[in-house]
């Protein structure tokens, strides 16, 4: 229902492409409300619902969320061979190719090596153990790096960005005019907190 006509207006930016809801001359906004209102109905919920819940159930394993997962985090669960999704009270299983695991396995570790490092510069951790986690993270991203490129490059970014973390790998790079690796980001060789 539309209370009002649309229309092509030349907006405050000159842009006459775009449509409004221009109102009708001489019409009380009010009253079309009063009659619109009489008007709306309930949808037939029927009509939305295109999978059986008994379906869905059997097609995506479900598990109970490990607290130690961050909501709205990829993860690797022992004993299980999909990645999973924490989403609140769940984790669930994310279909993907082997490749795309592969993928995902290794932001995962740079993800926690990341965060681990985060730790113990907060906590104050001596230098030593800190450098540690450093060669640690410089190593397991040369890796990553080598076979799929940045973290930032389209292929990853479409695995990973429903990641909580994903902005935070992203800041691990410093990335040219031309998306391409310019130089890691200080935290590969400093403390940065």
């Amino acid at each position: 229902m539309i209370l009002g006509k649309m229309a092509y207006w030349s907006n405050m930016y000159g842009n006459e492409k775009e449509t409004a809801c221009l109102p009708l001359e001489g019409a009380i906004l009010e009253k079309q409300l009063q009659k619109a209102i009489k008007s709306i109905v309930l949808p037939n919920r029927t009509l939305f619902q295109t999978v059986e819940m008994e379906e869905l159930e059997e097609e995506v394993e479900t598990i109970p969320a490990d607290e130690n997962v961050r909501n709205f985090s990829y993860t690797v669960v022992e004993g299980k061979e999909d990645i999973f999704f924490r989403e609140n009270d769940f984790m669930y299983a994310v279909t993907m190719k082997d490749t795309e695991k592969e993928r995902v396995k290794g932001m995962i570790d740079i993800r926690d090596s990341t965060r681990k490092l985060i730790e113990l510069q907060l906590n104050g951790e001596n230098e030593q153990e800190i450098i540690a986690e450093q060669q640690y993270l410089n190593n397991i991203y040369d890796i990553f790096h080598k076979k799929y490129d940045v973290i930032n490059g389209k292929t990853n970014k479409k695995l990973f960005q429903k990641d909580s973390s994903y902005p935070l790998l992203c800041s691990l790079e410093v990335i040219d005019e031309y998306g391409k690796l310019e130089r890691k980001a200080d935290m590969f060789a400093k403390r940065t907190i």
